[in-house]
């Protein structure tokens, strides 16, 4: 299955401290069309192990042509082979008479073993989506950084303590048990730049990012062996990185113009579907005469709450945008949101009193949004189920800080620094079933009915 891009790829790599480069034991590897990359680092400890991290990337970017969520799902499988072909390799080298005996392996040292991530770029579906997928196993690491923004999505690892001296791996012989691999994906779009850093660099950019430092953005613009060579040396000086075979694969996505997003799908749309696009259009203009009748009606009634909404203000609330796989990853994206901004009342939609705001929020003048939910990624403290229903009650205490409101995605992991809507502030709601958070175990994410009612705007 072809790409439909021009990704634009370039990788780095260098030796240890006191090591030629003929000792690295990184390999990286990516399809001719650049669907496909791969990144491996071989365990110095084991036998041959960058030969055995060569077969990993090179099969991977040679013979995935479905999604590679396959392989996640029969990793055991898709191994099998890639083991025998090292079987085979090691066989011959024992064969060699010129190979020196301690270069042979021994009974203790009998395998090779490598981290891995892969990663693959799929055509626009039927609905317009790119989505990306990756597999991983180890500390090797993938980082997305979303076109026209400092959004840094991490996988597999999000945070400087996971890296520890031991490290998950694949072996090269089925009869040492595997780790088995992790998957996940998401969105991308043009101009979308993804890093593949083998556990030294990875570890270094986490740790950057934790720190608000924001020096691993200097490997976007990295343009040559000498420039990567002198900014490890540096950090290397500087004490802020292992003394490790250091190896970074960087890739910018690129879709050639006139490829459109449906083009895969150029059949027009069947009688049945303008029949239900005819409905939900009738649809939404029942539901915005309703709603207009209900703002005029709020509108002209004395609003009991104003004096509410003065003191729950908060002047200057930043918001800092976490990692959509999870993790500490700062984003530089901000917002602050002055008191004199229009304050909107939010109203259950469930509610029998629908004169009764139950919460308010702020949002810039500018924006608009009709949609009649919002996501909020909140703490599992702040839950309570209500029995024998599937619903909950969401209480933000007074003394919290107002919660970051997104605008409706299909699913949260799609949201951005750009779905940003504005602050849910302390009251109590009443949500459906959360969804697990994938950026911290101990929150969830839910999703907030509200009505519309302009007010001071």
């Amino acid at each position: 299955m072809p790409n439909h891009n021009q990704n634009e790829i370039v990788h780095f790599t260098m030796p240890k401290i006191g090591e030629q480069e003929t000792d690295i034991q990184d390999v990286c590897c990516w399809s001719t069309d650049g669907s496909l990359a791969a990144i491996a680092d071989g365990a110095s400890t084991t036998l041959w192990p960058r030969e055995w991290a060569n077969i990993l990337v090179e099969h991977f970017c040679r013979d995935n042509q479905d999604s590679i969520d396959c392989i996640h799902q029969q990793w055991e499988e898709w191994l099998r082979p890639l083991q025998e072909e090292w079987r085979q390799h090691s066989l011959k080298i024992k064969k060699d008479s010129t190979i020196p005996w301690y270069a042979q392996g021994s009974r203790e040292k009998d395998h090779g073993s490598a981290t891995f991530v892969g990663l693959k770029f799929r055509p626009p579906n039927q609905t317009g989506e790119r989505i990306w997928e990756a597999l991983a196993v180890g500390d090797s690491c993938l980082f997305q950084i979303k076109a026209n923004s400092d959004e840094l999505v991490a996988f597999p690892l999000n945070k400087s303590e996971q890296f520890t001296t031991v490290t998950n791996c694949f072996h090269s012989l089925p009869e040492y048990k595997s780790y088995p691999p992790v998957f996940t994906d998401g969105l991308y779009e043009e101009g979308d730049i993804f890093l593949l850093a083998t556990d030294a660099l990875a570890e270094w950019i986490i740790k950057d990012c934790e720190n608000l430092i924001y020096r691993w953005k200097n490997l976007i613009s990295v343009a040559t062996q000498e420039e990567f060579t002198n900014f490890i040396n540096q950090l290397r000086d500087d004490k802020l990185i292992k003394n490790d075979d250091t190896t970074l694969l960087r890739l910018k996505v690129v879709i050639p113009q006139g490829i459109k997003p449906n083009s895969q799908n150029p059949n027009p749309q069947n009688f049945g579907d303008k029949n239900l696009q005819l409905l939900v259009i009738i649809l939404g203009i029942i539901a915005v005469l309703g709603l207009t009748a209900l703002v005029f009606r709020i509108k002209n009634q004395p609003n009991s709450n104003t004096n509410v909404a003065q003191e729950k203000t908060t002047n200057n609330v930043p918001i800092n945008v976490k990692s959509a796989t999870g993790g500490n990853l700062p984003s530089a994206s901000a917002s602050s949101y002055r008191s004199n901004y229009p304050e909107l009342p939010i109203y259950s939609v469930e509610s029998s009193e629908s004169d009764k705001p139950i919460g308010y929020l702020f949002k810039k003048p500018s924006e608009q949004d009709n949609s009649q939910s919002l996501w909020v990624h909140v703490p599992k403290a702040y839950l309570n189920k209500i029995e024998e229903t599937d619903r909950f009650i969401m209480t933000i205490p007074v003394d919290a800080t107002p919660l970051p409101l997104y605008i409706d995605k299909p699913e949260p992991k799609f949201l951005s620094p750009q779905d940003f809507a504005g602050y849910l502030l302390p009251a109590q709601y009443s949500v459906f079933q959360p969804i697990e958070s994938r950026t911290f175990k101990d929150a969830r994410w839910v999703k907030v009915n509200f009505r519309w009612a302009n007010k001071g705007g």
